[in-house]
């Protein structure tokens, strides 16, 4: 667990990350805020980044509206939206294929 600074706002909590990489690596962590007693708050995620500059893009799959069964193979379509905020990722679109288990061909034998 690492302690962090904080200054208390008006219905907010300004935390000052950590000070290097070595302190706490760039990661996904979870952010815990105790009370006197000892006990913590339920804890949001956080993106720990050495390049905050860089922030990953928003997405949201539009179609299919839930979930969708396909049988192996079968391809499925989807379309979305995206923002990038930073302007550092290019916006692509793309489809997929399920996966499913297929045989191992057999050997051919030589000619």
């Amino acid at each position: 667990m690492i302690s962090l600074a904080f200054a208390r706002g008006t219905g907010k909590l300004t935390v000052t990350g950590p000070p290097n990489a070595n302190i706490a690596p760039p990661a996904t962590n979870m952010l815990f805020i105790v009370d006197t007693n000892g006990v913590p708050s339920v804890a949001p995620f956080v993106q720990v980044s050495s390049n905050p500059g860089n922030q990953p893009p928003r997405g949201a799959i539009d179609s299919p509206a839930g979930d969708v069964t396909i049988s192996a193979g079968q391809p499925v379509s989807f379309a979305g939206s995206g923002t990038d905020t930073d302007g550092r990722s290019p916006a692509t679109a793309g489809s997929s294929r399920a996966a499913g288990r297929r045989r191992a061909p057999r050997p051919r034998r030589a000619a």
